[in-house]
C-alpha cells in the first residue's frame, strides 16, 4: 500500500510503496528470477563486452573488473579507463544486491595516469554514497585496487541461498530449499494454461523433500496445483505434464 504520511516518507527517506495487483505474481512480472540468477552467478556482464567476476571467500569479496570489446579502436588506457568507469554504477549495484559485507578488493583495469585513476575513485566514492550500511574506502592504490570494509548486518544473499558443495566442498551450490521454489516457479507456469492438468516434480530428494514441503504450506494459494494434481519423484531434476 501506498505510504500516504508525509511525515513518515520524510523519516524513511524511502519512495512511495505501492500493492502489486497484476495478472501474475510479482516475482514472474518483474523478472525477479532472472534477477536473482544473476546475484548468485560468478560472472556479470557489462554494456560494453566486459564484465566482472565476482569470488567470495571467508575472508574477502574480490570483484575482477574485465575489458570488453566495444572499445577496440581506443588506446589501452583509454579503454581501461572507460570500463572501470561504466563498472561502477554495477559493482556497487551487486554490492547492495549480494549484501556483501568485509572487505571487498575491487581489482579494476590497469590505469597509468594518475589523473584517470583519481577519476575511477572519485566516481566509486560518489556511487557508493548510495549505500545506507556503514563502510570504509581507502584511495585507489597505483595498482589500481580499491579496498572497501562494509558492515555486515545480516547474512549475504549466497549465504542465505548457498552451501557448500557436498561433492568437492570448496564450490557452492543451491540450497535444496532454494531450487525448490525455482522448480516450483516453473511448474506454476507450466500449470497455468493447464487448470487440470498432472504434472512430475523429479528432483534430488531434498529438493523433492523440500518442495513437497513448500507445496504443502502455501499450495494453490501460491498458483500451484493441488497436492493430488502433482507426483513427486526422485530423479534427474525434470518438472513435465503427465500424458
Amino acid at each position: 500500500h501506498r505510504i500516504r504520511n508525509a511525515e513518515l516518507m520524510g523519516q524513511t527517506g524511502l519512495p512511495p510503496i505501492e500493492s502489486f495487483s497484476g495478472p501474475l505474481p510479482a516475482i514472474e512480472a518483474m523478472h525477479l528470477d532472472r534477477e536473482l540468477s544473476g546475484a548468485l552467478s560468478a560472472h556479470v556482464p557489462l554494456p560494453s563486452g566486459g564484465r566482472l567476476i565476482i569470488e567470495s571467500t571467508e575472508a574477502l569479496t574480490a570483484i575482477d573488473v574485465n575489458s570488453g570489446s566495444d572499445f577496440s579502436s581506443a588506446t589501452l588506457e583509454e579503454t581501461a579507463t572507460r570500463t572501470n568507469l561504466e563498472a561502477i554504477p554495477e559493482i556497487v549495484r551487486q554490492i547492495l544486491l549480494r549484501d556483501l559485507a568485509g572487505m571487498v578488493l575491487v581489482d579494476f583495469s590497469d590505469m597509468i595516469r594518475p589523473e584517470n585513476r583519481a577519476r575511477v575513485d572519485e566516481a566509486l566514492t560518489l556511487e557508493l554514497t548510495r549505500d545506507r550500511s556503514k563502510l570504509r574506502t581507502l584511495p585507489l592504490t597505483e595498482f589500481c585496487l580499491a579496498q572497501i570494509t562494509r558492515q555486515r548486518r545480516r547474512p549475504s544473499l549466497a549465504r542465505l541461498m548457498m552451501q557448500p558443495c557436498p561433492c568437492c566442498r570448496r564450490g557452492q551450490v543451491l540450497r535444496p530449499d532454494t531450487q525448490a521454489r525455482q522448480l516450483l516457479r516453473q511448474l506454476r507456469v507450466m500449470a497455468r494454461p493447464r487448470p487440470a492438468g498432472r504434472f512430475t516434480f523429479a528432483a534430488p530428494m531434498p529438493v523433492v523433500d523440500a518442495a513437497r514441503e513448500i507445496a504443502e504450506k502455501w499450495g494453490q494459494a501460491c498458483g500451484l496445483p493441488a497436492m493430488q494434481q502433482i507426483s513427486f519423484v526422485t530423479g534427474e531434476v525434470d518438472i513435465s505434464v503427465k500424458s
